[in-house]
């Protein structure tokens, strides 16, 4: 095997994962160059545009990037 990854073998709260760290990695990646309140501004709008449901796990994945 290649090493490929099948997405259909995951379960549904796997794929939610790998989607909340997408998400937070394109939040951050919009708010790269930006600094405070901009910064700030930038961010609320984006979380603002991500669903009720995923939010926590969005806001996890962010902190968890923040620290590398």
């Amino acid at each position: 095997m290649s090493g490929s990854f099948n997405l259909a073998c995951l379960t549904m709260a796997e794929r939610h994962l790998i989607e909340a760290d997408k998400t937070a990695c394109l939040i951050r990646w919009k708010c790269k160059g930006l600094t405070g309140a901009e910064r700030q501004r930038k961010g609320q709008e984006l979380m603002a545009a991500v669903p009720e449901s995923a939010r926590p796990a969005v806001v996890e994945r962010l902190k968890a990037r923040a620290g590398r």
